[in-house]
């Protein structure tokens, strides 16, 4: 099922939002979602963000921040922040697994 809702052209963007942090990987849900794009004709752009963690509110303000990078992503045709990214933290911006364009 999530390969076919994957499995569309006019999705250029997919966000998977993830509740918890393995250490030193992405996101259980963005592993499944992203072995499940892996096969399609569409193959989306993917990105993961880390929210909630200590117990830390996710508010309506922070989803409007992700969902225009996610437009920014799709205006540019590329990922434009890291691929992975730290939602709702105190201090600088976290975020891993920069992509570098030549």
């Amino acid at each position: 099922l999530i390969r076919d809702a994957l499995d569309k052209p006019s999705l250029k963007a997919v966000c998977c939002m993830d509740k918890s942090s393995p250490g030193g990987s992405m996101g259980a849900l963005f592993n499944e979602v992203s072995a499940a794009a892996y096969r399609t004709n569409a193959r989306p752009m993917m990105t993961n963000y880390i929210y909630g963690l200590g117990g830390r509110d996710f508010s309506v303000d922070e989803a409007k921040r992700i969902m225009k990078e996610q437009k920014a992503h799709d205006d540019a045709g590329h990922i434009t922040t890291n691929i992975q990214q730290f939602s709702g933290l105190r201090g600088p911006k976290l975020g891993f697994y920069e992509i570098r364009r030549s």
